[in-house]
């Protein structure tokens, strides 16, 4: 079977000529994703990493929690992360807003 085989059994070794590759998924069965943005909707760099990243661990059989770090006042549904990206669960952890205030005294105090 080639390598990326949505046939294969997670973990399952590629054989390719005389190199046995295995699955670097191997015994993640589960995981905790955590990031300091909400990932829906994907507008920028970060979300859309984000986004194709979990869609593809749990094409692979992951099982995927998502935990959200984000600014008090941003809309987010948990229920659309798991409805689009295929996780488990999504969780929002929430932190004031920091405005600008707070990263111009953060790049001042460099």
């Amino acid at each position: 079977m080639r390598s990326g085989d949505p046939t294969r059994p997670l973990g399952a070794a590629n054989v390719t000529g005389d190199a046995v590759q295995r699955n670097p998924l191997a015994g993640m069965e589960r995981l905790l994703w955590i990031t300091p943005k909400w990932p829906l909707p994907a507008t920028d760099g970060a979300r859309q990493a984000t986004t194709q990243l979990l869609g593809a661990l749990c094409a692979k059989g992951v099982i995927v929690d998502l935990l959200a770090i984000v600014p008090e006042g941003e809309d987010v549904l948990e229920s659309k992360a798991v409805e689009v990206l295929g996780v488990r669960s999504a969780a929002v952890v929430r932190r004031p807003n920091p405005g600008r205030g707070l990263h111009l005294r953060n790049l001042l105090r460099r």
